[in-house]
């Protein structure tokens, strides 16, 4: 139980779980039929999302 100094939940620790629990709060905020829940992406979908982000910006850059 949280006490008067303590959150409810736990902050998130990681830039990828903070957009994550972003995800989450959007996906619940929005109305959507109890048979289609939101499709919220893992932390591991989200780096591997995160990393072809960074990449694709290089990979233009080269020259073959």
């Amino acid at each position: 139980m949280p006490g008067p100094n303590k959150p409810a939940t736990e902050q998130p620790a990681t830039d990828l779980e903070r957009h994550a629990d972003e995800l989450l709060d959007e996906a619940l905020e929005e109305s959507f039929p109890a048979s289609d829940p939101p499709a919220i992406p893992s932390l591991h979908d989200l780096e591997r999302q995160r990393r072809a982000e960074r990449a694709t910006p290089a990979a233009r850059d080269r020259k073959p």
